[in-house]
Parts: structure tokens; C-alpha cells; sequence
């Protein structure tokens, strides 16, 4: 999973290219090779995912779907009962798409919570974009969060988002359901 932060890139799989000058996604099918061509100064965020053996019939069923390059402004646009009205989130990667694993964002600035809220069954980390500045809640704890940051939101834990003042929060939301079987 190649995700572009800033600058532009051309991503290629099997002789089909898509370019990106803005922050955008690219999924090669899993296991697939994919080529990225740097055009102008770029900060790239790579996620590797294990498969399990029991993920690949699902995947095989969504094959034609990769792969997958997306602008990040084309991104589905939703609302959680816990955020704002000013609190824009997105799909980037659907659940479901990819086993066991979606990627979402968060925008909003100040003044702002996004309040404390738990997922029993995901983990998840959070990446920010070089503009984010904001406070994480995690359980009692207020972690200060500025750019270009990857932070872990354990499994289970009680999370939220404090902006306040000037400041701004905009971040990627990496989950991932753990291996059932192995209880991680």
C-alpha cells in the first residue's frame, strides 16, 4: 500500500502508469511488483501487510479490483457520531477490500474533539500529514502530536482528538484486525 504524502509520482503496474501530483493512494494487487517514478519531490508512506493463508479466498474474489489509484480528494466523505459537523473523514481504503485491514483519514482544525471512543477488535496507528498539530487522547494519557508522526493506538484503547487554538488535525488512520487465530 503506497500512500503519497506530498509532491508527485508516477506509479506503474504491467505497463498501465497513473500519475499524482497531490496526495493519493496506489494498492498493487498483493504480491504484485509496482514501480514508482519520483517527478518532483515526494515523501511516500509504504504499509506492508502479511497475508494469511485464510485471507487469500477473499482476496482471489476481488482481484479485478486492483489495482486501486485513487486521488485522496476523490475519497469517500463520511461522519461519525463522535466528530464535529467541521470533521471531514474519509475512505481511502475501504474495509473489506483488502483482508483484515482499511485506511481512513481525519481533518478538522481548531477548536475541535474528536471524542474518546474504543475499537475492540482493531489496531490502529495513526500518520500525520505535515500540517497536523493536535493532542491525542489515548486512554488518561494526552500525547502531543505533530507532523509527520506515526503513532500506535493500541488495541481496545479509549482514543480521541483535542485541536485547539491554531492548531490542525489531519492524519491517516491505519487499521488492522489481528490474526484471530494466533489472538494478535
Amino acid at each position: 500500500i503506497l500512500f503519497l504524502c506530498e509532491g508527485a509520482a508516477a506509479f506503474s503496474v504491467a505497463g498501465r502508469a497513473w500519475n499524482f501530483a497531490r496526495k493519493a493512494v496506489f494498492v498493487p494487487a498483493p504480491e504484485q511488483t509496482a514501480d514508482v517514478k519520483i517527478v518532483r519531490t515526494a515523501r511516500l508512506l509504504e504499509i506492508r501487510w502479511a497475508l494469511l493463508p485464510a485471507d487469500r479466498p477473499e482476496l482471489a474474489a476481488k482481484a479485478g479490483q486492483f489495482p486501486l489509484a485513487q486521488a485522496y480528494a476523490d475519497a469517500l466523505q463520511y461522519r461519525d457520531p463522535f466528530k464535529s459537523e467541521k470533521t471531514i473523514s474519509r475512505a481511502i481504503l475501504p474495509h473489506r477490500l483488502l483482508p483484515r485491514f482499511a485506511m481512513g483519514s481525519v481533518e478538522t482544525y481548531a477548536d475541535d474533539l474528536i471524542g474518546q471512543h474504543e475499537h475492540p477488535l482493531l489496531d490502529q496507528f495513526f500518520f500525520s500529514f505535515p500540517e497536523n498539530r493536535m493532542t491525542l487522547l489515548i486512554d488518561d494519557l494526552r500525547l502531543p502530536m505533530g507532523p509527520d508522526t506515526l503513532l500506535h493506538v493500541p488495541l481496545g484503547s479509549n482514543h480521541g482528538v483535542s485541536v485547539t487554538g491554531d492548531e490542525v488535525g489531519h492524519y491517516l488512520g491505519i487499521d488492522f484486525i489481528p490474526d484471530p487465530e494466533k489472538g494478535n
